[in-house]
Order: C-alpha cells, then sequence, then structure tokens
C-alpha cells in the first residue's frame, strides 16, 4: 500500500523528501484531498487501515486482465535482471517468481475486502482505459466520480505518453559532465512532480536542446540543464547515443527471452498448479463487472 505521507514509504528510497516537501502545499490544500492511497497487495493490516481511514471514501478500483497483468509482470523482472547483466533467463524461475507475487499482481477481491465498509463508493476502470486516446476520457469519468472538475482538454496529448518505457528508464540518472548535470527526457517538459529519480524534478534547470538518433529515430530526447552549459552538447550527444547503443543490445536479449501465455500455462500444468490458478483468479475477480470480465474473455478467445 503506497500513501502520500513520509511516515508511510514503501518506496523506500525512490520516494525523496524533496517531493514530499513539494507535493504538501497541495495537499493541504482544497483542491484535493488529504489521502491518496493505493493497494500493491502489501497492505500493512485490516486494523491499520481501520485505525487510519476513520470514515469511509470513495473507491477507483483499477483492475487488469490477470494473465497480462501477471505476464507484465514477470517480463519486467526479466528486463530488470537483463538491466542487471544476466542474459540467459530461466523461464521457469522467472514464471515462479511471478506465481509467488500473485496476490500483489491480481489481488482485485483481496484489497477490496480490506476497506469492506470503508467505502462510499465503487468505480471500476480497466487499465486498458488509461492507455492512448481513451485515457483523457477515463479521467473524466473519475473526476465526475470524485466530483472534481473535468481535466483541461489542452493536456490531452499528454496522456499519450509512457513515461515507464525502456527508452524512458535508460535516462533514470543525469548525465554528470564536468560536475555538470544534464536530464534527458523523451518528454518536452520537465515534470514538476514525481517520486521517481528518473524524472526531472523543479531543479531550476530548462531546455537547453534536443538530440535524435537513428537507433531509436522515432523518439526526440530532450536535453534540460542550466543554460550556461550549453556549449557541451556534443560530449552529450555522444555519451546519449551509447547508452541507446546499450539499450538496444539489452532489448534484443529480452525479445529472445521474454514469457508469453504458453509459457506460463506450460509452467503451471507442469507444476500441478492449473486448478489452484484458475481457482485464485475466479475468486479475485468475482467482483469485476460482468462487461470488463467478458471482454477480458472476447480477447483470448
Amino acid at each position: 500500500m503506497f500513501a502520500l505521507r513520509r511516515d508511510i514509504d514503501f518506496f523506500g528510497d525512490l520516494i525523496t523528501l524533496r517531493f514530499f516537501k513539494k507535493i504538501a502545499p497541495k495537499l493541504k490544500s482544497n483542491e484535493v484531498g488529504t489521502w491518496g492511497l493505493t493497494f500493491d497487495g502489501g497492505a500493512k493490516s485490516e486494523d491499520w487501515i481501520r485505525t487510519n481511514i476513520t470514515y469511509k471514501v470513495p473507491a477507483i478500483i483499477l483492475v487488469r486482465d490477470p494473465l497480462s497483468a501477471l505476464l507484465s509482470f514477470c517480463n519486467f523482472e526479466i528486463f530488470r535482471l537483463i538491466e542487471e547483466g544476466e542474459n540467459e533467463i530461466n523461464s521457469n524461475r522467472i514464471c515462479e517468481y511471478g506465481i509467488n507475487h500473485f496476490r500483489a499482481v491480481c489481488g482485485f477481491s483481496s484489497n477490496l475486502m480490506m476497506m469492506k465498509d470503508r467505502i462510499s463508493g465503487k468505480l471500476y476502470i480497466d487499465c486498458s482505459e488509461l492507455m492512448g486516446d481513451h485515457t483523457y476520457f477515463t479521467m473524466e469519468r473519475i473526476c465526475n466520480f470524485l466530483g472534481l472538475s473535468s481535466p483541461d482538454p489542452q493536456i490531452h496529448s499528454v496522456y499519450n505518453l509512457s513515461i515507464n518505457s525502456p527508452l524512458q528508464r535508460s535516462f533514470s540518472q543525469p548525465i554528470v559532465i564536468d560536475k555538470r548535470e544534464f536530464f534527458i527526457s523523451t518528454f518536452p517538459k520537465i515534470f514538476q512532480l514525481t517520486s521517481y529519480p528518473n524524472y526531472c524534478d523543479d531543479k531550476g534547470l530548462s531546455l537547453i536542446g534536443a538530440y535524435t538518433s537513428s537507433i531509436f529515430s522515432n523518439n526526440i530526447f530532450y536535453i534540460f540543464g542550466k543554460k550556461e552549459n550549453s556549449n557541451y552538447m556534443e560530449n552529450l550527444y555522444s555519451v546519449i547515443n551509447q547508452r541507446l547503443l546499450d539499450l538496444e543490445k539489452k532489448l534484443k536479449i529480452y525479445e529472445k527471452n521474454k514469457i508469453n501465455v504458453d509459457n506460463l500455462i506450460f509452467y503451471l500444468r507442469n507444476n500441478g498448479l492449473e486448478e489452484w490458478f484458475k481457482k485464485m483468479i475466479a475468486m479475485e475477480i468475482a467482483d469485476i463487472p460482468k462487461g470488463i470480465v467478458e471482454k477480458w474473455n472476447r480477447e483470448y478467445c
């Protein structure tokens, strides 16, 4: 469970004190609620919830087809291992890792049960409704549900950005040249609020250049730094290009090793877990609206 409070920090070092200092004034304003939390299969306990949430709150329940969610979780782990230098991946070990984290990934009903009588209303959102052109209209639904103003239509294009792609993650830390920091982003604007170190925060930086590469030719890499450091561009281009070459190699290894539905089903059958898996999925999707579940079923037919 993650909450926007320093004393409840499940991200560890990934959430910086600077982030909380910046977001605290917004949390105290009349425009947003004091509490914002999500469940990820790791809530402390129901007792903790009952102690800290003393009144009913609206629940936005994000759900995803359990199979694709589990596959994404497993493949994310594969890419993480590749980033750490592993070139040969044991698919059985990865499937076991995913199954061991089943509730963290697919604990829809389990998480909902922890809230029980603390919920004033429910809004189910399929994660596919938060992708691409669907996103703005989904955000309108969420705002209506929470009684908030609709999002500004002028930022519609922002919802098409992928903020956690391997490409963006390759520039998770600033590039330092002669003790001068440069932040590289696949977005044309600096993120003012972030819980991850790989997005530029408000450090008085400005856009000082852009770079395109033949390796990922469909992307523009925006360079942020102090204006007086703009004469370091040629050195920066060389560093950026080398990182892209490294990423290209990692992606080739990833494509070779990533698992699919057939791999997961083979693992379940080979380890006598197929019936257990079906039972667990049935339990976790029992409260999800039929329209969403039927859409998932159609996608696998």
